[in-house]
């Protein structure tokens, strides 16, 4: 029975071994290369020709660099693969995101529908002036992107401050809070002003500019009239006497004025009678969207009433309308089209916004030239001796006829993680140097060395 037993035992350690044998052969690289065409990890370069032929010389290449045939090298094909695709994709990353920094500034607000890897981009930042140039035009009434709206104010005989916000019952909601919240304007431009200089320019009394005076200043006081009718003066005339007209108004009688402050208006001199007064004003809530998306649409404020609330106050302190009394006709207008604009990204979609969602794509292959190649073959090893290091580490040593072996795990990590950061800084050192700004400074090097030449080249005096 003990015999039994003996054979029986050795015939499971002999099992065992054999089935340990054939899990051990299984993992090691047979030096036999095979499509990399659904073995790597995302596929990113199934449909790249160059890229399909290339890796499994690739994989041999890496796997007898790791000491194959010498020594065993436990990886196969789909890990040899996922590391070729790993370091392609980095090389594609790291020259698109030196690309997306130097073109960032330009590409603001462009579309996401063109992939901008491998293009040659216009790199001057007017598509931005521009915007920036509409954004204040729009703060000083000189076009750009956010509506300029007028509205009347029914001045009141002895009434001298209003308030204009209390003219305006519309309302939104708030997209934090839910709750409905009155629409803020802010005032732009108040007409009330005296009449234009221009009317009083040959007013005697005004400007004391009158057809004889004129003669006499040009010295034709003693010619005839008729002689003289098609008298032609310059314009800086004009303007200076203009000026004149505008400087006595204000400084030598009480013209026409005002003050605004938050949106209360208050009049001067105090009205003698009633008249209406006319204003424009913006919404600030409409110049904060269009601030941050470069436009606004057209459902958010163009229905919006262009309409104002009769003056009712009785003394001159009083604001315009009680806001606690006032209706709000348009509120549920309001409500809805905002509720459907918190549904909507703040850009329009599809626009540039930062970093994150500039249209650069992984480059293909066949697409990079032999210098990038050169690098992607060198992090490529890297990476596989990062992955067998990995692999061996979760063995110490192992078994051999006569004692054990160590195996080199932590040393393969460690010269692989030296041997990227390297590569990486390398990379990033060598597309820094094409950068503009330093290519800007090496042209001017370039100049300057270039004039110094020329200084020292002797110059002949030519006699003719």
């Amino acid at each position: 029975m003990e015999d039994n037993n003996e054979t029986e035992e050795n015939t499971s350690d002999n099992s065992e071994e054999t089935s340990n044998d054939y899990e051990l052969e299984r993992i090691r690289w047979e030096g036999k290369t095979s499509s990399p065409i659904g073995k790597t990890p995302f596929g990113f370069f199934d449909g790249d020709i160059q890229f399909t032929s290339f890796a499994p010389r690739a994989a041999d290449w890496a796997a007898k660099r790791l000491g194959y045939p010498i020594v065993d090298v436990e990886m196969i094909d789909i890990q040899f693969y996922a590391c070729f695709e790993e370091a392609v994709t980095e090389y594609s990353a790291q020259v698109n995101q030196f690309s997306i920094k130097q073109n960032l500034y330009s590409l603001r607000g462009t579309t996401t529908s063109v992939n901008l890897t491998t293009s040659v981009l216009q790199t001057q930042p007017l598509p931005f002036y521009l915007k920036l140039s509409e954004a204040y035009g729009a703060e000083v009434g000189a076009g750009g992107n956010v509506d300029w709206r007028k509205a009347s104010l029914k001045v009141k005989k002895g009434v001298q401050t209003y308030d204009l916000q209390g003219l305006f019952d519309h309302c939104y909601k708030d997209a934090k809070t839910g709750q409905m919240r009155q629409e803020p304007i802010e005032v732009k431009r108040i007409f009330h002003e005296a009449p234009p200089s221009l009317n009083k320019i040959y007013d005697p009394i005004a400007s004391g500019m009158t057809h004889q005076t004129v003669m006499n200043e040009f010295g034709w006081g003693n010619m005839s009239i008729a002689g003289s009718q098609f008298l032609l003066r310059p314009l800086n005339e004009d303007i200076m006497r203009l000026q004149a007209i505008e400087f006595n108004e204000s400084v030598r009688r009480s013209a026409y004025s005002f003050e605004l402050i938050n949106n209360k208006l208050t009049l001067f001199p105090i009205p003698e009678k009633d008249y209406t007064l006319w204003f424009d004003y913006v919404f600030k809530r409409e110049r904060d969207m269009a601030a941050v998306q470069g436009y606004v649409d057209a459902e958010d404020f163009n229905i919006i009433p262009k309409t104002q609330t009769e003056v009712t106050e009785e003394t001159t302190e009083q604001v315009v309308i009680d806001r606690n009394n006032a209706t709000q006709p348009d509120s549920h207008l309001h409500s809805d089209i905002n509720e459907k604009k918190d549904d909507c990204d703040v850009y329009p979609s599809g626009s540039v916004t930062d970093f994150s969602n500039v249209p650069y794509q992984f480059h293909n292959f066949a697409s990079i030239n032999d210098v990038g190649k050169r690098w992607i073959m060198k992090y490529y090893l890297a990476l596989c001796k990062e992955l067998l290091g990995s692999i061996r580490a979760k063995y110490q040593s192992i078994p051999i006829p006569g004692g054990e072996t160590s195996l080199d795990g932590d040393a393969l990590r460690s010269e692989a993680a030296t041997e990227k950061e390297q590569l990486i800084t390398e990379l990033r050192e060598d597309l820094e140097v094409t950068s503009r700004s330093t290519t800007s400074e090496s042209l001017n090097q370039i100049s300057d060395n270039l004039q110094e030449n020329l200084r020292k080249v002797p110059n002949f005096l030519y006699i003719g």
